[in-house]
């Protein structure tokens, strides 16, 4: 079983096809790590990743997997723990994995999803082809997440001082 294929497992798709993509462009829309993209972009985007409900107690992802996806959360609550802790909970509209997808190492958390929930999956060959095909668009979504571990970098090292 390929990597990709493994992580679809205890997902349901939510829909597929081409009516299905102003749907999932319409739930991307309300996703704040998209709020900078117009209706035009986020139907493009749309085409490159997949929507998938996810049940309770389902481990997203784990720590030191090797890194496939990304996901944004939709719908529900997902945990993100390290070493077995608690670190954060993921709301509606955040995005998680994004480290994972850019650079191919392992997660480095676990994400355990605490209700069911509802994501939308941007897997690594996925975004390559985005990049390929779509490169203005491609390099948009990259910076976006960029800004975003910047900022979250940013944020560990208030903490981290807080602690020195």
């Amino acid at each position: 079983m390929k990597q990709e294929d493994k992580a679809l497992d205890g997902l349901e798709q939510l829909g597929f096809g081409d009516n299905f993509v102003k749907e999932l462009a319409s739930m991307l829309e309300k996703a704040a790590l998209f709020s900078k993209f117009e209706r035009a972009e986020l139907n493009l985007l749309a085409h490159y990743c997949s929507a998938y409900r996810v049940e309770a107690s389902h481990d997203l992802f784990k720590e030191a997997e090797k890194g496939q996806f990304m996901a944004v959360l939709l719908k529900g609550r997902i945990d993100i723990l390290k070493a077995g802790k608690l670190i954060t909970t993921i709301r509606p509209g955040r995005a998680l994995g994004e480290m994972s997808l850019i650079d191919g190492y392992p997660y480095s958390a676990t994400a355990r999803v605490i209700d069911e929930s509802e994501i939308a999956m941007f897997t690594r060959s996925q975004f390559e082809q985005l990049c390929d095909e779509h490169p203005k668009l491609g390099l948009k979504v990259m910076r976006t997440l960029a800004g975003l571990i910047s900022l979250r970098l940013r944020q560990t090292t208030g903490v981290l001082l807080d602690y020195l």
